[in-house]
């Protein structure tokens, strides 16, 4: 399902005075009040399905100025503070976002967001996601290891653009989705899947779990399942349809774990009990096999 005009695009920005005001007029917000002084920099990957921004600006006020949207309960937006410290206000509540701190939001419940500093922002906006409330869920601290891996993913995406026409943007777009619910999940940020597309939202419910649990030895495809209330034959139709399945994803992703624990000089014991292998042999025949 589009949610987004089809238009591919990749660009840095780095705008001044009424040049910026006119490109935060284009997502519906100003700057209140108006100055000359004002500049907006920053990354900008824009496809079908979702949009990625990384952007700085100094201390500013933005209120929400509404404009014709596409189905605005189809859009869920993950801001991450990754310097300085943002206030953000929906008509019923205020919170104070820290840096390292994110919100998860239907954009069009925004009111206003404040920074009294310079503040370097990450911005994911998906579609096809719909908010139980419509409002901010919860604002809270990201886990650190998940922070690193959205942070180094979108910077690798502006450092290294891959255009649609490549086969590896498919898998560039679901990372990002995989991570944002990771990040969603381990900071406590829910959000519901568009009830169109209910094996999608098990498949990333699925990908949240395992990332956040693979280190417990305890954790397989069984327990994957009955954490998220479905049959072990539908979590494995949830993969096949995203062209995985769950074992292996867990397989990957404590491979991934025990490797990165190994570069950085853990023992293989170690290692191997961090990553959710439980013994130095299942760890090795592992590394061998991948």
């Amino acid at each position: 399902m589009q949610i987004f005009p089809a238009v591919y695009e990749n660009r840095r920005f780095n705008l001044r005075a009424g040049a910026a005001r006119d490109l935060l007029a284009l997502t519906g917000w100003e700057l209140t009040p108006p100055t000359d002084d004002f500049s907006f920099a920053g990354d900008l990957l824009k496809s079908r399905d979702f949009i990625v921004s990384r952007f700085w600006h100094p201390p500013a006020r933005f209120t929400f100025a509404p404009a014709p949207r596409q189905v605005a309960e189809e859009r869920l937006m993950l801001l991450v503070v990754t310097e300085g410290e943002l206030t953000v206000g929906t008509s019923t509540t205020t919170s104070v976002v820290p840096e390292g701190g994110v919100v998860l939001v239907r954009p069009e419940s925004l009111t206003f967001i404040d920074s009294a500093t310079a503040v370097v922002c990450t911005l994911v906006v998906l579609g096809g996601y719909t908010l139980a409330d419509g409002v901010i869920v919860r604002t809270g601290q990201a886990s650190p290891d998940y922070l690193a891996l959205f942070l180094s993913l979108t910077n690798a995406i502006f450092s290294r653009p891959v255009p649609p026409s490549d086969a590896a943007f498919t898998h560039v777009e679901r990372a990002i989705t995989e991570l944002v619910a990771a990040i969603a999940a381990a900071s406590d940020l829910r959000f519901e899947k568009h009830e169109s597309r209910p094996g999608d939202q098990i498949h990333l419910d699925a990908v949240a779990f395992i990332i956040a649990q693979a280190a417990d030895p305890a954790t397989t495809v069984e327990t994957v399942a009955r954490e998220l209330g479905v049959s072990r034959s539908h979590l494995f139709r949830s993969f096949q349809a995203n062209g995985d399945n769950p074992s292996g994803y867990l397989r990957r992703t404590r491979i991934a774990n025990a490797s990165a624990l190994l570069e950085h000089g853990v023992t293989e014991r170690a290692a191997a009990e961090q990553s959710g292998f439980g013994t130095v042999r299942r760890m090795r025949r592992a590394l061998a096999e991948r």
